[in-house]
């Protein structure tokens, strides 16, 4: 692997192995462990040959992609495929899935898209947070600069999900299954 000093992916280049990953969010209760993979950076071009890790206790999440990376941003895609996946799983309920996942690298910013189906929920409205009182913020105009930095990039959102099984609604008396479209 070689590496200009400072570092410039546009002109770095090499290949990086990477295995037994982990990964976990704990607010999701999301986990992916034994995560793998192959890419390769030559001249401006990230191609990720090979992805591939392990739900927590079952499941998978494969991919591969390339990304053009120069002065102006990135472009390009990285599609990931989920199977049987659980993407939640808190003391609130959980849920699992398979579909597609994709990032896609564009100069105005980065989207995450997907269509997941939804194979088996739970969610358990006893279990919410409770809400709590209101607050109220208040700032005062003065003279000091804003040091606030603007952001970057732009991240988009777009992930289908469906649910023709039902997901299990429980909790202060209630006991339903509902459908989801969105």
């Amino acid at each position: 692997f070689s590496m200009p000093w400072p570092i410039s992916l546009v002109t770095a280049t090499g290949q990086i192995i990477y295995s037994q990953g982990r990964f976990e969010d704990a607010a999701l209760g999301a986990e992916l462990k034994d995560i793998g993979f192959e890419a390769s950076l030559k001249t401006g071009t990230f191609r990720l040959t090979r992805f591939e890790a392990k739900g927590g206790d079952k499941g998978s999440l494969t991919g591969e992609g390339t990304a053009r990376i120069g002065a102006e941003g990135a472009a390009g895609a990285i599609e990931l495929a989920a199977r049987d996946l659980v993407v939640f799983d808190r003391r609130e309920g959980f849920a699992r899935a398979s579909g597609t996942l994709g990032i896609a690298f564009a100069r105005e910013g980065i989207d995450i898209v997907g269509d997941l189906q939804i194979h088996s929920a739970r969610i358990d409205i006893s279990r919410m947070p409770q809400s709590s009182e209101p607050t109220l913020e208040i700032t005062f105009d003065d003279d000091r600069p804003d040091t606030r930095q603007a952001a970057r990039q732009r991240v988009g959102f777009d992930i289908a999900l469906r649910s023709t099984r039902g997901i299990e609604i429980t909790g202060q008396g209630l006991q339903a299954t509902a459908s989801l479209d969105a």
